[in-house]
């Protein structure tokens, strides 16, 4: 959540100790669909696959910064998204991907 809270902080002025997590990211923040975009850029960047599940079209429907959090909490390296990634990264091909030799 510190990370989250250190992005909003700096995308928006507010100050940390100001942010509250029933904070609305619209009316109480001011945060528009661009910045939101910024914030999923920041977050990929900071915490890498834990962000990777995170889409702009998941960011519409996360209205608070606890929903963001929750979401974050619920996407771990583990989910299908984060093994595709982590195995491209490794330069092997998914098995999805390999094609059947005769």
């Amino acid at each position: 959540m510190t990370v989250l809270m250190d992005i909003i902080n700096e995308l928006t002025g507010f100050p940390k100790e100001m942010l509250e997590p029933g904070m609305d990211l619209e009316s109480d923040l001011g945060v528009d669909s661009i910045k939101r975009v910024e914030i999923l850029s920041r977050l990929e960047q900071e915490m890498g696959d834990r962000a990777l599940g995170l889409s702009g079209d998941d960011m519409v429907g996360l209205k608070t910064i606890q929903d963001m959090v929750r979401f974050l909490e619920q996407t771990d390296a583990t989910s299908p998204k984060a093994d595709v990634k982590k195995t491209l990264h490794s330069g092997m091909m998914p098995l999805t991907s390999r094609k059947h030799r005769p």
